[in-house]
């Protein structure tokens, strides 16, 4: 099959030049260069649409400053769900250690006793993909050495090695009575955490590779409690709700619902919180108890 050639890379002022063309407004020359060299184009672009009149054509007086304050906002958002997103991550490796391994040994996650039977199969993949990533974490001492005793890491160690994405994956496949002794410690049901485990690792890939957040559609949706169902649309909004739910509202989950209004209060005027799936009072849903 034939394919078709890369077009050439784009010089910086060639890409301002594909900006006019289409109707962005360059008021300084020498701040967009600087603009295009601190974000990609097409990162940038990535928030055009936004600002579109009719598709591939701005609407009338956006100008380039408007597409990175969006960057802006989406980074510092980024980091804020990123801090809120990895106790979550650091809680999860210790409550499955601390359940597994005292239930089923040091071994457990390579014990398909303690997997659904009807899950069997994708056990095996997960040991696939445990195994492959084990094989790039031989220079970390805690591994090699383990190895070179054991032949195998002990849970406590395998959990360090597991990305969010993995922990959820095995979490996903336990059978009910390991999944119900896991999901006490969140305060919740076997059944709603597979579903919130699954949104916040795909929101943690979002925010970890600076993606875009705003006015972008997450199709994964979480089983809520039916009091907050109303609030799961297919916008960031519920990512919030998942974590309320997982941190229960603490301090720490309190603060950055105060450090999100003030990061609201600093790009308000250029920001729509509807695109975000914000109600209108959005601190509600999250501060209640």
């Amino acid at each position: 099959m034939c394919k078709k050639h890369m077009e050439p890379a784009k010089t910086i002022d060639e890409q301002i030049q594909a900006f006019i063309l289409q109707g962005l407004h360059i008021n300084d020359v020498s701040r967009a260069e600087a603009i295009l060299l601190d974000v990609n184009y097409y990162r940038l672009n990535a928030y055009a649409y936004n600002f579109h009149e009719t598709p591939g054509f701005f609407i009338p007086g956006t100008t380039i400053e408007q597409l990175y304050i969006m960057h802006q906002f989406d980074s510092s958002f980024g980091l804020l769900l990123l801090g809120q997103i990895i106790p979550v991550e650091l809680k999860l490796r210790s409550v499955l250690f601390n359940v597994l391994s005292l239930m089923h040994g040091n071994a457990a996650h390579t014990d398909i006793a303690t997997v659904a039977t009807d899950k069997h199969k994708e056990f095996l993949a997960f040991l696939a993909q445990y195994y492959e990533g084990l094989a790039k974490s031989l220079d970390q001492a805690f591994v090699s050495l383990n190895l070179a005793d054991y032949g195998e890491l002990p849970l406590w160690a395998a959990v360090e090695t597991m990305t969010l994405g993995m922990i959820s994956r095995l979490y996903g496949i336990l059978n009910l009575e390991n999944k119900r002794a896991i999901a006490d410690h969140f305060n919740c049901d076997p059944k709603r955490l597979p579903t919130w485990l699954h949104l916040i690792t795909t929101a943690r890939n979002i925010c970890a590779h600076s993606g875009r957040i705003y006015n972008r559609h997450i199709a994964l949706k979480p089983k809520l409690y039916p009091e907050l169902e109303k609030y799961n649309n297919p916008y960031i909004y519920k990512v919030l709700l998942v974590l309320k739910l997982l941190h229960g509202n603490s301090e720490g989950f309190r603060t950055f619902v105060s450090d999100l209004d003030l990061l609201f209060e600093k790009y308000g005027q250029d920001i729509d919180k509807a695109k975000l799936g914000f109600p209108k009072y959005w601190k509600s849903p999250l501060l209640s108890s």
